[in-house]
């Protein structure tokens, strides 16, 4: 993806998973699926995370689009997150900054997952960012 205009991809991991994916459920027992990935180096670190309500292993996803919004509303989400020389910010999607998370590609049998995302976020001082060009093709 591109955060602002500047290419964001994973980096590579030796110690734990950077990318993936995984179902489960929140709070409320509704199913979720999340899906994130993170670039890092020493104590630096960028990330994005996905999250989409009423998605289930069980269900059919090819073709489905989650409007992303206000987690605090119990509505599917995105996030951007960053620490950087110790500063840590945190941009959230919300009811005026929103995005969309597409299913294009899910094979139950190898466990890979594709598609696509965008999404406008917010921090707690009123900055906006785009995450825009986001692709995906994932192993559970």
């Amino acid at each position: 993806c591109e955060v602002n205009g500047i290419v964001l991809k994973p980096s590579a991991a030796i110690l734990y998973n950077n990318k993936g994916f995984s179902f489960g459920t929140n709070v409320n027992n509704v199913p979720i699926l999340s899906v994130n990935f993170t670039n890092s180096s020493g104590y630096d670190f960028k990330s994005i995370r996905l999250v989409a309500l009423d998605a289930s292993y069980e269900n059919n996803l090819i073709g489905r689009v989650f409007s992303l919004g206000n987690e605090t509303n119990q509505e599917s989400y995105g996030n951007y997150e960053f620490h950087d020389n110790g500063d840590e910010n945190k941009y959230v999607t919300d009811n005026v900054n929103k995005g969309e998370l597409k299913i294009l590609f899910f094979d139950k049998q190898k466990n890979i997952l594709g598609g696509t995302f965008w999404f406008d976020a917010i921090n707690g001082c009123g900055e906006v960012i785009k995450i825009t060009n986001g692709k995906f093709d994932l192993k559970m």
